[in-house]
């Protein structure tokens, strides 16, 4: 991946989680069977959000822009206190961090040997 474009695929994957989660009512626009998977469903949705944000932000500052990014999973279920049908749980959080921690691994598996052949 070019490293031009992984902060405009990071960017439209955080605005499709926004969408996804702040729709109201999911049970009437998913099956049944699809809401039994929902932390599958959460680490699922924050693992690329994680690994596009590690690549995006890979050999930037240390520490600061790390906040933001693990920031997001909690500020995601935050998100959904008012609105109609959705719930804000812990265990929700949890995977949510989950997903984005695995992506962050990820990516930094991924450019970690990359900086070492340089």
């Amino acid at each position: 991946m070019r490293a031009a474009t992984a902060p405009w695929l990071w960017f439209l994957w955080t605005a499709a989680i926004l969408v996804a989660t702040t729709w109201p009512d999911p049970a009437r626009v998913l099956p049944p069977s699809a809401l039994s998977w929902d932390k599958a469903a959460h680490v699922a949705m924050f693992l690329p959000y994680g690994l596009l944000a590690g690549l995006s932000l890979a050999g930037r500052a240390r520490r600061w822009p790390w906040l933001p990014v693990l920031a997001f999973p909690v500020l995601d279920e935050l998100l959904q206190l008012p609105i109609p049908g959705r719930f804000c749980s812990p265990a929700d959080v949890l995977a949510n961090a989950a997903g984005t921690v695995l992506g962050l691994a990820a990516a930094w598996a991924w450019v970690r040997p990359r900086r070492a052949g340089r």
